[in-house]
This record gives structure tokens, sequence and C-alpha cells, in this order.
């Protein structure tokens, strides 16, 4: 594979000029225009994803930006390429066709893009495969915005593998004309500083006009046009300040300052790092000599300049010498600044080759200093080329100021890093992780990840380090000899989910904590599989390739997926990656929730229909596979009966990946819930449903409707109102037609009439307001004569996930159904429920069903859609013997029409059933058949009216009035079942020449 360079930024034209077949998706999924609002997002976003792996395969997975509805992130399959690429551009005609094909799902328009660069990824050197990233920036008119950036990944021959954005949807359209002066953002942002510090700003960087995208609520980010102005105060000895400010380009207002100095935190346990090793410089610690990285040497008499190599080797070619030559703390990479006083040179006079020359030989602290902070910095610039040879983002001379007269400390400020003079209790902090943590910071912004104040910026710096030194420990001895580290990749700060960042106190240094902890314990994981050089070199890669692939800001869950994309081998992250088991439980011990592998494919499982026998068993079959090569060695089939514990039972062999098993007979009313439960070899197991919590039902028994209401005459006596508890009192519930808005149906569920949170009806968009809470209730309800009550109706539900906002129903006052905690739930048809409400309404005269909404302060979908609400029971089979006469008779030859009816009760027990048949043609033979299903055909000139296959039952001979009487025998275990019954007899002198007739039919439900 070519190493590709990065490529330079070019404005990228609209993909229809590049007259290439959108092969990767069916036009379909972009063709439609977007609803802007959230919940409109959203909604499409699920019929899209549908839609994608309908297209795709089913081993895609999204991570959705709440705070816009898109997609963030669509990763874990892979995708056919449109064509093979040949060269590196070829990639990045393969990223927009990507991208405008998933636009429905992210929400960024490729006319909002410019290249930024694409770069192969060497991943097969550690054991996984070759892939290539191509990430786009993103412009508005030529307006930069800020954190926004789209990356997309493949495999080498042009396969997708994931698409992840930071950049922000919807803006292509957006006004970028300031109305605020650069010279007047300045004054604002001086005069911040000012308010902000009481000292005099110096303005360091910009101002610079840019789209921000402020974050204005947890679920709510907009694009702004602001001027961003750096303003920083440094003094020698005092500790320096220094702030970015965004200043509103419409009015003149600030609206965001985030501090631009990047401390080494002083708090925490008390740990050290060193020269050489990780330990500070220290009397313990004697220094050792170091090759001089990329120095610079200078040859007196004009001879010139050279660069020393990597292990600092210098050569003057064709000078015999003796000259004197000047070596310094300066060079490609790094260039160091003594703040104490000059900068350190050593002059030596030099002939011939071979010369050995030591810089600072007296190993003086304040020089040490010096050379510790150009080795490191040196040094992470080779490590950044050593994992990836083609990638050249270490490639510029960063500036280290050193020995700041004040202590214990250390900072990134934009443009330099700076440590601090030994002092107090500390060391001089210019020493191997201190140095590469701030340098961290550095490539940080460099990368996309940047330094944002969740403590992603600083766990990343320290996964910087600790990588880079393969250490657990950073800024060991920091606060003293014997202290220990500062900070320890061991620690045990749990994850403390997506939705609840900054759990550990708000402090960025210990929040970061949690991602330098999940890092380090990735690398022990592989550690302890592969041994350290091959763990090490997978790590590195890894971690490199996910600087290189992905903007991700935050600590959240997904980082593993990123990681786990790149590790997987065949564009299928679920059947695992070749470092699957490390990468996983490294994420697991700091409480992250894991990415868990369907080992086992659970393949159809027989959804069984409601029964009306009482007698077993009840057959369940399912289709059972290994994903990962194994035995599978046995088949459990869980199930309970009126929420009673689960019982098993054992499935058995019955076929090729085939299995079978039969829950038990049951008395009615029964409702039977039920699961299977599947082990391999290994002790993996799965289920499916996803049981107990989920399972599929059925019930044994005879459904009774005691209330029914489709509300096609009216609202039918419901009532709504607002509680009166939020902020925002609105009652939105309305009745009629719903408008197809913001998620919503565009049609009742049936007919035309429906309740819904804002239908759209009036000035009404479809879509619920923030901090909300009202109700829809039922009028009262007489269910004194039902036991086993069911609430069944119809639901077009859209709602924020539980933790945000609460879709409710209640029985009397008693929650007994409320939308999940996590992941909004969107439906997008008209969905069946039912909700178990025995324990509220069984024999209750006077039961009142309510449905209500509570929202908080942003993000609101389309609420609740109501349809045809009933509440049901099951009674007993045994009691309810039932015929029904259905059907018509064929005209017969003497233009009668034969009829079959049934005599006495279908009981098991009595069995003294029979059929009456009348007007039929006299004195002919003719037999009873039967079938599990009724039917209405064509057949002999007249109407079947049995579903095949049929099933021949009794004869009889019709007397001279056409009428017969036929005895029905009932079988052992009829009870509980249906079935239809016509008779047929013989006609000779029908003119339709076929010689048959044909009764009416009759259902038959037999009891005991």
């Amino acid at each position: 594979m070519p190493q590709f360079p990065n490529f330079p930024m070019m404005m990228l034209p609209p993909l229809g000029r590049l007259g290439l077949a959108l092969a990767i998706l069916s036009p379909a999924l972009f063709a439609q225009e977007r609803d802007g609002s959230q919940a409109g997002v959203a909604f499409e976003v699920t019929q899209r994803f549908s839609e994608w792996n309908a297209e795709h395969g089913s081993n895609w997975h999204t991570y959705t930006d709440v705070q816009t509805g898109y997609v963030q992130f669509l990763f874990g399959g892979s995708t056919e390429a449109a064509f093979e690429p040949q060269q590196d551009k070829d990639y990045f005609t393969l990223a927009l066709l990507a991208l405008e094909n998933t636009e429905d799902l992210h929400g960024i328009e490729l006319s909002t893009l410019v290249e930024d660069r694409g770069m192969h990824l060497p991943l097969g050197l550690v054991g996984t495969t070759d892939k290539y990233t191509v990430r786009f920036l993103q412009h508005v008119n030529s307006v930069p915005v800020l954190d926004a950036a789209v990356n997309v990944l493949f495999t080498t021959d042009g396969q997708l593998l994931s698409v992840q954005t930071t950049a922000m949807p919807d803006i292509a359209d957006m006004v970028t004309d300031a109305a605020v002066g650069a010279d007047s953002a300045v004054r604002q942002a001086l005069a911040a500083f000012d308010a902000e510090t009481g000292l005099p700003g110096t303005v360091v960087d910009g101002p610079k006009k840019f789209v921000g995208q402020l974050v204005t609520g947890p679920k709510n980010r907009e694009a702004v046009l602001v001027w961003q102005v750096d303003v920083m105060w440094k003094q020698l000895g005092a500790e320096p300040e220094g702030y970015s400010y965004w200043v509103d380009a419409r009015n003149g207002g600030v609206l965001k300052s985030e501090t631009i100095i990047h401390h080494c935190d002083v708090g925490g346990t008390a740990n050290t790092l060193a020269t050489p090793g990780i330990h500070p410089d220290q009397a313990n610690n004697p220094e050792v000599a170091m090759p001089m990285n990329r120095a610079r040497v200078t040859g007196s008499g004009g001879i010139g300049t050279t660069y020393t190599d990597q292990n600092g080797n210098w050569n003057f070619p064709g000078i015999n010498g003796p000259i004197n030559v000047t070596f310094e703390y300066y060079g490609d990479w790094c260039r160091v600044d003594n703040v104490a006083g000059g900068e350190y040179s050593l002059v030596q006079s030099q002939s011939g080759t071979g010369n050995a020359t030591v810089l600072n030989s007296a190993a003086q602290a304040l020089i040490t200093a010096q050379a510790n902070s150009f080795v490191v910095v040196s040094d992470q610039r080779d490590y950044i080329r050593g994992i990836n040879p083609s990638d050249s983002t270490g490639d510029f001379r960063a500036l280290a100021n050193v020995n700041l007269s004040a202590t214990c400390n250390a900072y990134f400020d934009g443009s330099s890093v700076n440590m601090y003079q030994a002092g107090g209790s500390c060391p001089n902090t210019s020493y191997s992780t201190v140095v590469a943590h701030e340098m961290g910071h550095w490539y940080n912004v460099l990368y996309g990840t940047g330094n944002g104040p969740d403590g992603m910026g600083e766990g990343n710096a320290d996964v910087w380090a600790l990588y880079m030194f393969n250490t657990p420990n950073l800024g060991m001895d920091f606060l003293g000899p014997g202290q220990g580290p500062l900070r320890n990749g061991n620690n045990n700060l749990q994850f403390c989910g997506d939705a609840t960042p900054g759990c550990h106190g708000g402090s960025v240094h210990t929040e970061g904590q949690v991602w330098m902890g999940a890092a380090w314990k990735v690398y022990v994981q592989l550690e302890n599989a592969l041994g350290a050089a091959q763990a090490d070199m997978v790590s590195d890669a890894l971690f490199l390739g996910w600087m290189n692939s992905f903007n991700q800001t935050q600590i959240k869950s997904v980082i593993e997926t990123q990681w786990l994309t790149l590790d997987d081998n065949n564009g299928n992250i679920n059947d695992g990656t070749p470092n699957y088991t490390q990468i996983d439980n490294g994420f697991r011990q700091q409480g992250f929730p894991g990415f868990d592998l369907p080992l086992i494919d659970i393949i159809s499982v027989t959804e069984l229909p409601d029964q009306l026998s009482e007698v077993g068993p009840y057959t369940v079959d399912v289709n059972v596979v290994s994903l990962i090569g194994q035995t599978i060695t046995g088949v459990d089939l869980h199930y309970n009966v009126n929420g009673g514990a689960f019982q098993t039972v054992a499935m058995s062999p019955s076929g090729t990946n085939m299995w079978s098993g039969g829950i038990p007979g049951q008395v009615s009313p029964a409702v039977v819930r039920y699961y299977v439960e599947a082990t391999d070899s290994l002790n993996n197991t799965d289920t499916s449903p996803d049981g107990p919590a989920q399972t599929l039902k059925f019930v044994i028994g005879i459904e009774t409707i005691y209330f029914s209401e489709d509300f096609e005459n009216g609202e039918a006596g419901w009532t709504h109102n607002t509680f009166g508890n939020t902020s925002n009192s609105q009652d939105d519930w309305q009745f009629g037609t719903p408008g197809g808005l913001s998620g919503d149906p565009s049609s009742a569920a049936s007919g035309s009439s429906c309740w819904g949170n804002d239908l759209a009806i009036g000035n009404y968009n479809g879509e619920y307001q923030a901090n909300v809470h009202n109700y829809l209730r039922s009028p009262n309800i007489d269910l004194s004569s039902a036991t086993g009550c069911i609430l069944r109706y119809k639901r077009w539900l859209t709602v924020e996930e539980g933790i945000y906002d609460q879709a409710r129903i209640k029985v009397n006052g008693t929650v007994v159904w409320s939308n999940p905690l996590n992941g909004n739930l969107i439906d997008t048809n008209w969905v069946e429920h039912e909700v178990d409400i025995s324990a509220q309404a069984d024999g209750n005269s006077n039961v009142v069903i309510e449905f209500s909404l509570q929202s908080d302060g942003g993000l609101e979908f389309g609420g609740w859609t109501l349809d045809d609400v009933e509440i049901l029971a099951l009674d007993p089979v045994g009691g309810n013997c039932t015929t029904i006469d259905y059907g018509v008779g064929k005209v017969s030859s003497i233009f009668s029409v034969p009829n079959m009816t049934a005599l006495n009760d279908p009981s098991e027990s009595a069995n003294n059933f029979q059929f009456q048949i009348d007007n039929a043609v006299p004195n002919r033979l003719g037999l009873v058949f039967s079938s599990s299903a009724a039917d209405s055909a064509p057949f002999l000139g007249g109407t079947v009216l049995l579903a095949a296959p049929f099933q021949r039952e009794e004869a009889f001979q019709t007397d001279v009035l056409g009428s017969a009487i036929v005895n029905q025998p009932i079988l052992a275990g009829s009870s509980g079942t249906t079935r239809f019954f016509q008779a047929w007899y013989r006609d000779p002198g029908h003119p339709d020449g076929t010689g048959a007739g044909l009764t009416s039919g009759v259902e038959v439900q037999f009891c005991d």
C-alpha cells in the first residue's frame, strides 16, 4: 500500500458535477426534503436508518447527537465500494459519495465541506487490516466553523466503515456578514478579560471571524457568527491568565469564554516522573547521555548550519577543520527558550570525524531542564512518525519555555509548552511525562480532539504521555521525591454515563482520569494477551489511528466503538475484532458499558398465536447458529404463566441448526410469556428476545371486550388538562385528524379521528412544548365483572428518552407503563400496544385510564397520538361452546339454497354434537368436510368455505325433503379448539355440469 500524504485544503464542487454514479445507496434515502424541527429530524433519521439497514445489512449502528437529533457516528458494518480506489484522491471521491448518500442521517451539506486531509492507517501491521481515513472541515461562505469536522473511514479497497461528524447540520444558507466590526470585537474581549481577571490583557490571536457552535442547553446547539479573540496576560513569577472570547458578530455581546491555559494539575496523589525514565531531575535519578534529535549545529567561518539525525549524528561534508562548532537546544522539532536567562549553547573546536560532544556535561539543573524539553518534544514527534510514517502532524518546531520562575506547575497556552523551576516540594517540571502531557494538549488541538471542559483534553493529554513512555504514572514525584505519580492510569474513577458527564467533582484533571484510565487498562489487557512489545504496537496504532480518524471531543461511551471500528478486520464489528476482548475489558474495567457482541445468532423463534386449547404442548421451534464457529451445546425454553416464576424446558435438536421444545398445556385463562436461551461450547449465552425483560407472549382463553372506543363519534367523554406543576401550563391535547408534522402520523389508525399531543390542528406545529405536564383521561369504565384486564390501544408515540421526558400510562393514579429511561422512543407507524392492568382494574366498577406527557427544557418531539382504545379480559375456554353459521350455499338444481346448522353444544364430555342439513336435493349422498380455517373461494360452481387442506368427516344421505342429520364425533383434546365445517353432496342434474352441491358453513368452537 503506498504512503499517502496529507492533502491541501480545497473547496469541494457540488457532487452532481462529479459525474459519478451514486452507487453506495439508493437515491430514495436522500431525495426527500428534511423537516427542520428536532422531532422531525429524529423521526426522519429513524426512518432513513431503517432503510439504510435494509440496504446494507443489520450490522450497522448509530450514535446520535442529542443536541441536533442527527446521527453523529454511523458504524459497525461495511458497504460495497462504488469503485475500487487506485490513488489517494479516489478516497475523497468515495467519501463525497458516502456523505451525500448518508446526508439525511447526519444532516451535513456537502457545500459546506472543504478537504482537510487523507491518511493511510497501517493497522495491518498490528494484526487487523489497513484502513484509509478522509477528513473534511466545515466552512460557510469561506468562514470556518469551529470544532467542525467530518471523518469517513474506509477499507483500502473502498468499503465504507464509518462516518463521524462534529460539524453543524443544515447551515449552508447561514448569513455570514458581520454587523459588528473587528475593532469593536477586540474592545469587547479586552473589557471582558479585565472584568474576569482584573488584569490588563493583550490580544495574542485574532480577531478572527468564525461560525461557532454555541451550546445553549444540554440538548440544543446553534450556529452563531462570532469574532474569536484570544487575550492573555503574562508576568515572570506569576501564573499566566488567558481566555478565548466569542463576541457575537450580530450584536457585540460576549457569548462565551474559555481558558487557553492548560495547566498541569497540582492536586491528587503525590507521585513523580524523571529523566532518564519517568522520574524528574533529582538526586536519586542522575542524568544520562541521550541523543540530540534533529538539533541545529552551526560551523564557524561561514561554513553554515546542519542538523543532527535522530541518533545525534551530524556532518559537514568536505571540511577538514579544525572549526568551531556551536550546539544548541534548537532543532527541527523543538526550540527551547530558557526564561531564567540565556539559552544554553556549547562551542567546541572540531576536526575530522568521530568527535564525541556532550552538552550539559556538568549536569546543571537549569540546563538539564532545557535538555529534557528538547529531548521529549523531539522524541514525541518521532513517536508519531514511528507509528505511522505518513503522519506529518508532528512535523513542526514547537516552542518550549522552560525554567519559569514559579513552581509546581506547567501549562500549554496554544502556542507553547511552559515548564517551571524547582522550588518548595516540587522538582523542575521539565521532564518526561509532564512535557509529553503538555505537548499532548498541543496535539489534541492539531488532531481535532481539543481541550474541552469535560476532562477529555486533560485525559487525552495524559494518554499521550502514558502511551509514549509506556507507564501508568503521569508526573512521577511531581510533589516531591518518593511521592509517587500525580495521576495514575490504574485509577478506579468510573465512567458515569453519557448523560451524566462531570460526575467526579468537576475538575478537568479528575474527570480526565476516566478516559486515561480506560486507555491504560486497554494497554494492560493487550499486554497480558500479547506481550509488552506487541501490546505497544497495537495500542499505539489504535490510539494514533483514532486521533486521525475521529474528532472525539468528549468522554463518551462511543469511544470504544470507534476503537473497535479501527480494530475490525472484516467490516462487521458484531462478530468481534482481533483485539475485541482486550479493548472491551479495558473499557468495562473503567465503568464504560462495553460493546456486547452477538456471539450466537438466534433466528426465527416461533411466535405462538393465542390459543383456545388447554391441551399442550405449545411447540416452539428456533434456528440457532454460532457466529464464532463454536458448537451450540444447548437451547432452553423459558416460560412463565400469569406473571409467575419462569420455568425451563430443555429443547431438543430437530434438524440442521434447529431446536424444538414444548410449553406444557395450561388451564385457561392464562397469559404465557416465553423466550429462548442458547449456550455454546465456550459457555457464551444469548437470548431471544432479550429475556426475561423482553418476551414473546400468547394467551389461552377467550377474549371478551369490556370497553372499546375508536373516536369516530366525537371525543367520547375523554377529558384533558395540565397538571399545573411546571413552568409551561400548556394543555396541547387535540382531537381530530393529525397533521403529519414533527414525526406525527398524517391519519388516524382507523377512521378519521384520534387524540394526541399537538396534532398540528390550527396554529400548532405537531411538536409538544418544553416544560409541560398534561394529561388525557378516559371516562369512568365499569370493569366490575372482568378479570385479567388488558389495555390494548394503538399509538404513534415519539418522545425523548425517559431521563428527560416522560410519557406515562396510569390506571386510577398508578403508573402501569412509561417510556424507557435510555433511548428516544420513535414510532414510525401505528403500533398496537398491550398493557396488563389487571392489578388496578379487575373487579373495579370505576376505572379511569390516563395518558400523560411531561417534558423538560429542551428537545421536543411529537408526543402521544392515540386511537382504538380497548379493555379486554380473558375468559376460560371450557365453558364457552359456540357455533356460528357463515357463508351461503350453492343454489341447487331445484333452485333451493342448502344450508347447514349445528344441533346441541360441541361439548367434548357430552359428545352428542350433530349437524342438520336442509334445502338440499332429496335422496342424495353427501360428505361433511372440515378445516382449521375458513375461506371463500370459487369451487365447483359455488363457494368453498374451507381453507385447504380439508379433512373428511361423516357421510350422509338426504331424505325426501332434502334434509339430513349428521352425527359429528368430537375427538379427545378438542376442547378449546376451533374448526370450520361444510357439506358437499351429489347434484347430477345441476345445469353447470359439475354434478355437485355445497351447503353453507358452520364455525365450531369445542369445549369440555
